[in-house]
């Protein structure tokens, strides 16, 4: 069984709100490996299975969290009304990154282009072997072996 053959076989398609954290890793664990090793197929399987995910977070927060001061008719019908720290805790996720999700999941079509364009541009990256910083987001960078070994060069 190949690394990414493992890694999909893992069960991760429901929403668990105490397991949301764990598994929007596995979901960001499955597009960059899917990423290293080309596969184009599962890696835009991947990002949909996140953006599900995430969708179910939404879901999840407005069937089951208290609105200060707003409608509360549509979270009446709900077994157990949390508070937004509560549901915090359970999530492990802020009210701002539900609130961010929400608002990236109204344009899922663009939302979704740019967690594959991250992905591609990060294999790219890793592929030419840059050794700048630049474009990547990343605050440090080293000096590739080679040109340190030719630097070593009698």
């Amino acid at each position: 069984m190949t690394p990414l053959e493992a890694l999909s076989s893992t069960e991760v398609t429901l929403f668990a709100p105490e397991k949301a954290r764990i598994n929007q890793a596995i979901y960001d664990a499955g597009i960059e490996l899917a990423a290293r090793l080309g596969d184009m197929g599962a890696l835009e399987r991947w990002i949909d299975e996140k953006l599900d995910h995430q969708e179910g977070g939404v879901q999840w927060w407005r069937a089951n969290v208290r609105r200060a001061g707003g409608d509360r008719t549509i979270v009446a019908e709900s077994a157990t009304i949390l508070t937004v720290a509560q549901a915090e805790r359970i999530l492990k996720y802020d009210k701002q990154t539900i609130s961010k999700w929400r608002h990236k999941l109204g344009k899922r079509a663009e939302y979704r282009e740019a967690i594959s364009k991250a992905a591609r541009k990060k294999l790219e990256l890793e592929k030419a072997d840059n050794h700048r910083a630049r474009g990547t987001g990343e605050n440090e960078w080293w000096t590739p072996a080679r040109y340190i070994e030719a630097a070593r060069l009698p």
